[in-house]
């Protein structure tokens, strides 16, 4: 969003996001920074900016998404195929043994797993998950397990917004 400010003024990029500017309006050579930001969006919007979480280990939590994982959303997103086909692992947690210790937070390397700024329970953001493994061996009670999952499953879900 911040290089689209350099060539489009801001309204046009909000009417495009709300779809009353149709992008063919758009410059030709703009039309790369307009695809990123409608991929953006449709796969959940951008991550990294810290955010203050008074639950949080040392009072922020930051979520990143690896460039591969950036790269495997936008296939999903674009392509059905990729989307019931390709198979991820998915971290999973059992809320009837769940504690909430958060230790599965402390050791999700992107935020993925963090306290909710809101009461300190944990959140989960599938579209961050890697699949890596780490919760499911810092969880003391046993809750948080990985399972397998198709790429499309990491995608935001329109209902829940």
């Amino acid at each position: 969003a911040d290089i689209i400010k350099e060539f489009v003024p801001e309204t046009a990029v909000k009417q495009v996001k709300r779809g009353m500017l149709h992008t063919a309006v758009v410059p030709v050579y703009l039309m790369p920074v307009f695809d990123r930001v409608l991929a953006d969006e449709r796969i959940g919007g951008a991550v990294g900016t810290p955010e203050q979480n008074a639950y949080a280990e040392g009072g922020m939590t930051r979520c990143t998404l690896s460039p591969r994982q950036r790269m495997l959303l936008e296939a999903a997103d674009v392509s059905d195929a990729v989307a019931v086909r390709k198979r991820v692992m998915l971290s999973a947690t059992d809320l009837s043994l769940c504690g909430n210790s958060l230790a599965c937070a402390k050791s999700c390397p992107t935020g993925a797993r963090r306290p909710s700024p809101k009461d300190g329970q944990l959140l989960f953001e599938a579209r961050l998950c890697i699949g890596c493994g780490l919760c499911a061996d810092a969880c003391p009670q046993g809750a948080a397990s990985l399972r397998e999952a198709y790429a499309g499953e990491l995608l935001p879900q329109p209902d829940a917004e």
